[in-house]
């Protein structure tokens, strides 16, 4: 399995939660024997095992030896669900609100920055969502494989702009039409399903 980090852009509303589920459940549909690690602090995923904090996952698996293969952590740090995925290797990390593991264009979170920089070595993807194009740490649009930019509003053609700005030019090549939105994929080298 090819590991991958995708980005959903945008701003609230505009369909970032709903990309990251549809691609993370393509990644466990095609692949049975994986399993997903969600940040879902605002309980907008629905189907997985819910916990409060990455504690009672590792307390789980110490018990039981196995873990679901969706998991929502709904009352824990971006930071620590990175550490967990870290930990358990060959995995899904679903940040919803990427945001929160930045500050001022610089990684906050040591585990985001890790698994964006070194993630692929122990097999875990790293999915995100941002609503700010702002907030996107400096070097995450080079280690990115997809960047889904989804627009809710003419406003919104100026994260187009500094997409363009941050991934070049050309970056922008293929537009899906969504219902309400428009979603501009920039696929950059990612080669692998």
């Amino acid at each position: 399995m090819t590991k991958m980090i995708a980005l959903a852009l945008g701003q609230k509303g505009s369909g970032k939660s709903r990309a990251l589920r549809q691609l993370t459940a393509a990644r466990l549909t095609r692949y049975r024997h994986s399993s997903a690690l969600v940040h879902d602090p605002h309980s907008q995923w629905q189907g997985g095992a819910v916990f409060g904090t990455t504690s009672e996952i590792r307390a789980r698996l110490a018990k039981t030896g196995s873990l679901p293969r969706l998991m929502l952590v709904r009352a824990d740090t971006p930071d620590a669900v990175c550490g967990l995925a870290w930990d358990l290797r060959r995995i899904t990390c679903v940040i919803d609100e990427l945001d929160l593991c930045c500050s001022q264009k610089k990684w906050s979170s040591p585990m985001a920055r890790e698994l964006a920089h070194y993630g692929r070595h122990r097999q875990v993807d790293l999915f995100g969502s941002f609503r700010f194009t702002r907030n996107i740490n400096e070097d995450l649009p080079a280690l990115a494989d997809f960047v889904f930019l989804l627009r809710h509003s003419a406003k919104a053609r100026f994260d187009l702009l500094a997409i363009q700005q941050r991934f070049g030019a050309d970056a922008a090549r293929t537009v899906v039409m969504m219902p309400d939105h428009h979603a501009v994929v920039i696929a950059d080298g990612y080669h692998g399903a």
